[in-house]
């Protein structure tokens, strides 16, 4: 009889909700808590290049580089176009990995 009583009020004490739920927490100001990630922070290159010219960290041979037209970075299609997941699959760079 006693451990029925006692499984029953175990089961009745699981059975309950928390008394503590998340509506009942707030997050405080000094958090500074955003439901969105911060924006990315962008530089820009050519502001950079002359900051580290000026600073004498670079060379003007490297400034120039640095400035030159993005067009012909190798990350970019060189057609324009994106990448289908097919041709990802398929890429020998990715595909000789330790796999």
């Amino acid at each position: 009889m006693r451990r029925t009583l006692i499984l029953l009020i175990l089961c009745v004490a699981l059975a309950t909700p928390v008394v503590a739920s998340a509506v009942d927490q707030t997050i405080p100001p000094e958090a500074h808590w955003t439901p969105r990630p911060p924006a990315r922070s962008t530089v820009d290159v050519n502001r950079l290049a002359s900051l580290l010219l000026d600073k004498g960290m670079i060379t003007p041979q490297e400034y120039s580089r640095l400035t030159q037209s993005q067009a012909s970075s190798p990350s970019q299609p060189s057609d324009g176009r994106a990448w289908t997941w097919d041709e990802i699959d398929r890429n020998p760079v990715r595909s000789t990995g330790g796999d």
